[in-house]
């Protein structure tokens, strides 16, 4: 509503102005003349025009005229107000009572605004007083249009202040909607505000600069730049309404086919563009001219294509295009001379932007509104989806607690089945891992026996000895003492040898115990030392600095006890099994060296495996190496093998120390 308001006040304003300027002018003849005003001759030409007559001619035109001035308005009070603005060049001459021309000034768009003996858009020449006649010589890459008037001060001044302040009143108008549609981009964060921005400001420059106040506001020291800017900024105005266009009706979504025809309008304006900068001023505005009329028609026809088929913001762009045209069409027109010359007609171009940019903004507003509706409609169809969504998830949560409480007896059932079944394979496994012992002390049992025959048998000698020693009346107690002797070290041995089997033989899992290897490794070789035939050579070496390891005794005799049982049983006759000892990275390592038969590279990967054996049947269970390797794990240790088949094997044991 009040950007109606503002439309109808510039309407009252604009009739204002032409009562104004239809008033009666002072009296001055006009007339054309050849261009030799070299002070000698002055052919008049067959057209001649009064002071209610326009001259219109072609852009590029050179072009002389004469005014005489009637005898009673000769005075330095009135003034030559030549209302337009768009003249490269304007020369103004007088002639003495002689008949010579002098030079009084040389104006106009191709020279620094302050030549102008008058500060306004338009051209005003103050009369001397004196002098009857005056010539003019004009030139113009744009028409050429010469509405001559006389005018005294008061009306002069009256007539050019309203002139401004009409262009005020326009200009404020346009920041008011640039102001408006700035802060609804900021709001509604949509690009289209953006560009409708954009083409407004090009909009109002243009306006500005067709009507010269570019000329005295912005390009004033500028005139190269300046005579050519009204065809520049109408070029732009072309390109920015290519964008503006194809962004506000969406036609890459809508009417894509148009897309093309109206990119030829943006390369029609740069070509305009181009000839400006090669100085082709006369071509670049008939450029210029043609992009619009050519874009104006491509912009009408997709507008009324997306009109018809409801898209509404195409029929706000149609009604908005074709006041503009209309009133571009009346401005052209009476610049070419089609129709007679009034001011006013040169003031329609303003209505019918101001017309345009009015509307264009209401259908952004509306915009708004159908995007408001849209996300109503969207969110009231979203809340019915989510009510529909909790009932169905409520009817599945019902069906799901029943399938979970289901199937959670189920699994409580399968867990207690496999609860009881790791209980008895953790107790199988207890059980086997007994058996295997049980199944080696077995098979130690006659070794053993034999190891402890021979302590027994020092003792036997001992007790011997010392019962006929005793039946000598002189008893020798040295030979006493070496008897002594002999049946100590037979006891130690047995006792090492029933002690080694003892902690072999344990079941406890306490996992806490302090083992010292060395004591470990020498119990297994005190048992194993029947099984070395005399053909063996069994070597330690020891570290000296081999701290004690945390874990459980009987288990760690079980593993060095089955691992230097291997390495003896893989020599067939003569050899040596060396047992060494170090320190490294905080662990405790046994390494165990045999010079054995070897183990293939094929079941070096799988002698952990249960049940796998080289051995010949009945000789071997195949699974001592995977109950060795369980008890490592158990210590949080490692077990390496290395071995070639004729030369023997390696196995590193390495076990975390304290």
């Amino acid at each position: 509503m009040r950007s109606l308001l503002v439309i109808c006040f510039f309407v009252f304003c604009t009739q204002i102005l032409l009562s104004q300027s239809e008033k009666e002018a002072l009296g001055v003849s006009i007339s054309i003349i050849d261009n030799t005003t070299n002070g000698e001759k002055l052919d008049q030409l067959d057209y001649t025009f009064n002071q209610n007559e326009v001259a219109t001619l072609d852009n590029g035109t050179h072009v002389a005229v004469k005014l005489e001035v009637r005898e009673d308005a000769i005075s330095s009070e009135n003034s030559i107000h030549l209302d337009y603005a768009l003249l490269d060049t304007v020369e103004l001459w007088k002639a003495d009572v002689n008949g010579q021309l002098e030079l009084v000034c040389q104006t106009g768009q191709a020279f620094a605004f302050d030549t102008r003996p008058y500060e306004n858009s338009s051209f005003v020449f103050p009369l001397d007083g004196t002098s009857e006649e005056y010539y003019l010589r004009v030139f113009s890459t744009k028409p050429v249009v010469l509405p001559f008037k006389l005018l005294e001060k008061g009306e002069l001044v009256r007539e050019l202040t309203f002139k401004d302040f009409l262009f005020g009143i326009y200009g404020g108008a346009m920041m008011v909607m640039f102001l408006y549609n700035l802060v609804l981009t900021f709001i509604t964060r949509d690009n289209s505000y953006g560009f409708y921005i954009i083409f407004l400001v090009c909009i109002l420059t243009a306006q500005y600069a067709l009507f010269g106040y570019t000329d005295r506001y912005l390009l004033a020291d500028w005139p190269a730049l300046n005579q050519k800017f009204t065809v520049l900024t109408g070029a732009v105005v072309g390109i920015a309404t290519v964008i503006f266009v194809t962004n506000f009706l969406q036609l890459k979504l809508k009417a894509p086919k148009f897309l093309i025809p109206l990119y030829g309008t943006v390369l029609l304006d740069f070509v305009a563009i181009t000839q400006l900068i090669f100085d082709l001023d006369v071509a670049a505005y008939h450029t210029a001219n043609v992009a619009s009329l050519y874009g104006s028609c491509i912009v009408i026809a997709a507008a009324l294509k997306l009109s018809r088929n409801g898209f509404k913001p195409a029929k706000f762009l149609l009604i908005a295009w074709s006041i503009l045209i209309v009133t571009v069409a009346i401005f052209a027109m009476t610049n070419l001379g089609v129709i007679p010359y009034k001011p006013y007609f040169l003031g329609a171009i303003l209505f019918g932007s101001s017309i345009e940019v009015v509307l264009l903004s209401i259908a952004l507003a509306d915009r708004i509104n159908a995007l408001r509706k849209e996300t109503e409609e969207s969110q009231e169809k979203a809340l019915e989806m989510a009510r529909e969504n909790e009932r169905i998830i409520r009817e599945q949560n019902v069906i799901l607690e029943e399938k979970v409480q289901s199937r959670t007896e189920e699994l409580q059932g399968a867990n207690n089945e496999l609860k009881n079944t790791l209980e008895n394979l953790k107790e199988t496994q207890t059980q086997l891992v007994q058996s295997e012992k049980m199944a080696s002390l077995g098979v130690l049992t006659a070794g053993v026996a034999h190891e402890i025959n021979n302590p027994l048998n020092f003792i036997h000698g001992g007790s011997a000895a010392i019962n006929a020693e005793l039946e000598n009346e002189e008893v020798n107690k040295e030979e006493l003492r070496e008897y002594l002797r002999w049946i100590n070290v037979g006891v130690e041995k047995a006792s090492q040898i029933v002690k080694s089997l003892n902690i072999y033989s344990r079941t406890n899992d306490d996992f806490t115990e302090e083992c010292d290897l060395h004591e470990i490794i020498d119990g297994c070789l005190s048992i194993l030392q029947y099984k070395t035939k005399d053909q063996i050579s069994l070597e330690k070496e020891f570290s000296s600095d081999l701290g004690v390891v945390k874990g459980n005794s009987g288990k760690l005799h079980q593993v060095v006890l089955n691992l230097i049982g291997n390495a003896i049983d893989s020599i067939e006759e003569d050899g040596v099994v060396k047992i060494s000892t170090e320190t490294k990275n905080d662990k405790a390592v046994i390494r165990i060296v045999d010079t054995g038969a070897g183990i293939a590279k094929e079941d070096l990967e799988k002698i952990l495996d249960p049940f796998f054996t080289t051995k010949a049947p009945g000789e071997g269970t195949g699974l001592g190496l995977s109950i060795v390797n369980s008890i490592v794990q158990e210590h949080g240790g490692t077990i390496d093998f290395e071995s070639e088949l004729g030369k023997g094997t390696t196995v590193t044991l390495s076990i975390p120390m304290l």
